[in-house]
């Protein structure tokens, strides 16, 4: 082992990547050779394809027919853009609807596929007036009730007949050969005529063979939709693009022309039925709205008459002027009453027998016997004009008293009569403003009621004058044919050809005879390839300890030959080496390597050998217990590491003898169902194991793979080394940066790799 070699990493180096591309140059010439190669079977395979286009644009929606009825429906009872009108993407959905696939289908016999033979693995399909034989069922409902296509491969001979043969996928169930034109074909699935059409006469002379593909309606349709593309070239515009491959730009052309044909006669089919069906809706619904706009109307009538009403705003207004002033004529009517009243009480008392009676006139009202009190007065007052200048006994002033005496006995009737009268006015005025409290009281219920029969009315006519205008265009629709998409672009051939050209497939193949060796490499070198033994000298971190090569004898023991395995003991050595320098004192070697099948068991095995050949008291522990209880160094251990724990070390351990030496072993044991990782870490094994790491000169342990089970890290401490066996044309990169990290991160003790080439 070189100690001075220079450490590497295994990640890319492009500098180094390229060299190692340019010494295998030869993988690239075979590369491209092998690529060209099949491009260029791919090329005279391949037919070569146009691609046919179509441009359609959606009409005004004005034109939509029964959509816009129930856009206009919507808008009416202010519903906003719920229902709006057609959208391109429904457009489109409705041009690749298998109805419209399966009437084009039928319109251009597309279910039946006619395909020439030009060449070993080369076919042609030909389409419309180029088909040179048809392929008839005796019975048309084949075409909707065949379920599995039957391939018709028609041969001719050079005397005239034919050869033809009928299969289902690999299955014949018709061959006759040498049969001539027509030709009946008996199947399970019906019977079929086979003729020459007007087109045979013109076709290629050097073809001798014709494939027919006999499909359903149905699954003709279904693979006419996968490949015919009709799509939205942008999502803000209403046009929609029609595209279709095929090596026949002439039927291409038919077909897409067929397609929008169909289309617009499904839609319009469609359209048609539903205005049909929408006028003879809107004709029971108008006779059933007739009816109840009679209903109504008739009840806003007698509503109206039953409560005195002409419009309830009018009305409103006018009760409550009214109202008003039937309040101020009652209030002035009190007044008067009780002017009335105190006339009355005045006259009632003796001591005002000569006394003025106060005036009933009062600015707004007049009460209706003031003339009398008036006349009554002025006769007071000349009574006191007499009593000034005479005395009481004077004849004319007598005379006076009784004509005032008799005056006031008929002022008191009037004034009576008066009161009574007004009395009489104060309870009418009194009842009429009850009657009109009442009536105000009452009208926020009319109101509300007088509403409902309104918005009832109103609804109706709405819904009467809608009806009526869709009825109008629905008849419209029924009388004119509107297509449901406008040809912008008519179906015609783009100029250069779809799909990969040639000069792309024999690019495309260099390109890839390039890359393919390079991805080769980089997979073998830097990915998942084995390591050889400079690999890992030249990138392991870790310290290597050294190589153990493959001895001539291949047996599983070398170092017991007396010709064999040196670098066996070149590897004790240097354990010696390194043991010896530590000051542990435990002198305990564990054998872990990251993945099974690297060899540690038999490094390890090799090793204790040579150490108990030497005259060293060896204890070799087979640690590994993921496969159970196996033999060790080919001895049958009956007990081993699983019984430590109910078990002592000296029941557990047998001594054997190797060329006049002795070693002792500890196999695996009864491990049972039990886990291996959690026996390996019991308390009771590690102590014992413990134990005996006192009681001999060296301990070889033999641990399970670190990357998927526990056993080695449980075991850690009581080690001074570990070796981790890395095999050359077996390991991997991975290997040596799993061993990398244990050496960095320190969970092993003093990791060292050793290179095993055997």
């Amino acid at each position: 082992m070189e100690k001075d070699k220079e450490k590497v990493s295994l990640k890319f180096d492009f500098g180094k990547y390229c060299k190692l591309c340019l010494r295998h140059w030869l993988w690239f010439v075979i590369g491209v050779v092998a690529c060209v190669a099949l491009a260029c079977a791919y090329v005279y395979i391949k037919v070569p394809k146009s691609e046919v286009v179509a441009s359609l644009k959606l009409p005004p929606e004005t034109n939509a027919g029964g959509i816009m009825a129930i856009s206009d429906l919507a808008s009416s009872f202010s519903l906003g853009d719920m229902f709006g009108g057609s959208s391109t993407d429904n457009e489109v959905a409705m041009l690749s609807s298998h109805s419209v696939y399966m009437k084009t289908v039928k319109d251009l016999g597309l279910n039946v596929a006619c395909y020439e033979k030009l060449g070993p693995l080369k076919w042609a399909e030909l389409y419309g007036d180029k088909v040179p034989m048809s392929v008839t069922p005796t019975n048309a409902e084949v075409n909707d009730t065949i379920s599995r296509a039957i391939i018709f491969k028609v041969s001719i001979n050079g005397d005239g007949t034919y050869d033809v043969n009928a299969k289902i996928k690999r299955k014949t169930i018709f061959k006759k050969d040498g049969v001539s034109m027509p030709c009946t074909v008996n199947t399970p699935h019906g019977t079929f005529v086979i003729d020459t059409t007007a087109a045979f006469a013109k076709r290629d002379p050097e073809v001798k063979a014709y494939r027919f593909v006999f499909a359903s309606y149905n699954a003709a349709s279904q693979s006419l939709a996968k490949i015919v593309r009709a799509y939205a070239p942008d999502k803000k515009t209403d046009f929609i693009a029609l595209s279709y491959l095929t090596s026949d730009p002439q039927f291409g052309e038919l077909l897409l022309n067929t397609i929008i044909d169909n289309y617009n006669l499904v839609c319009t089919e469609q359209r048609n039925e539903q205005d049909s069906n929408t006028l003879g809706f809107v004709d029971k619904r108008l006779a059933s709205l007739e009816d109840e706009l009679a209903q109504t109307e008739e009840r806003m009538e007698n509503f109206k008459k039953a409560n005195n009403l002409t419009d309830v705003e009018v009305d409103a207004a006018t009760l409550l002027t009214t109202s008003s002033e039937i309040e101020k004529t009652q209030l002035w009517a009190r007044i008067e009453n009780e002017a009335l009243k105190m006339a009355m009480d005045f006259l009632a008392k003796q001591e005002n027998q000569y006394s003025l009676i106060p005036s009933l006139n009062s600015g707004d009202f007049s009460v209706g016997s003031a003339e009398s009190i008036e006349a009554y007065n002025q006769m007071i007052i000349q009574r006191m004009r007499m009593l000034d200048s005479t005395t009481p006994n004077n004849s004319a002033l007598k005379r006076l008293d009784s004509e005032i005496d008799a005056m006031r006995a008929s002022v008191i009737e009037s004034i009576n009569r008066a009161y009574e009268q007004s009395n009489i006015k104060l309870n009418e005025l009194k009842s009429k403003t009850a009657s009109m409290t009442s009536r105000l009281n009452s009208l926020p219920t009319l109101e509300r009621e007088y509403i409902g029969i309104e918005r009832d009315l109103v609804l109706q006519q709405q819904l009467y004058l809608f009806l009526l205008k869709q009825r109008e265009e629905a008849s419209m629709n029924l009388s004119q044919a509107t297509p449901s998409l406008i040809t912008v672009d008519q179906p015609y051939t783009l100029t250069d050809p779809a799909g990969i050209t040639t000069k792309m497939a024999l690019a495309f193949a260099v390109l890839m005879g390039i890359i393919l060796p390079m991805a080769l490499l980089y997979f073998m070198r830097y990915n998942k390839a084995p390591l050889t033994a400079d690999d890992i000298e030249t990138v392991a971190q870790a310290p290597v300890l050294g190589q153990i090569k493959k001895d001539a004898s291949n047996d599983a023991l070398p170092v017991l030959l007396s010709t064999g395995g040196e670098s066996i003991r070149q590897l004790r050595a240097e354990v010696l080496r390194v043991l010896d320098g530590l000051e542990s004192g435990k002198n305990t070697v564990m054998v872990a390597s990251p993945y099974d099948g690297e060899g540690k068991t038999y490094v390890a095995a090799n090793l204790a050998a040579s150490l108990a050949l030497v005259g060293k008291k060896v204890l070799m522990i087979e640690a590994d217990l993921s496969n159970g209880n196996q033999p060790l160094m080919g001895y049958d251990m009956a007990v081993g590491v699983a019984d430590l724990a109910n078990k002592s070390l000296a029941e557990c351990v047998q001594t054997v003898n190797l060329n006049g030496s002795s070693i002792s072993l500890l196999g695996p044991g009864n491990v049972g169902g039990r886990n291996g990782d959690d026996l390996v870490g019991h308390q009771s094994v590690k102590e014992q194991i413990a134990k005996a790491i006192e009681d001999y000169d060296y301990v070889v342990i033999d641990t399970a793979s670190y990357v998927e089970h526990s056993g080695a890290f449980e075991l850690a401490d009581l080690a001074d080394l570990t070796l981790c066996p890395v095999a050359v044309g077996r390991s991997t990169a991975s290997s040596v940066e799993q061993a990398d990290a244990l050496c960095q991160d320190g969970r092993l003790p003093r990791v060292a790799i050793v290179v095993n080439m055997a």
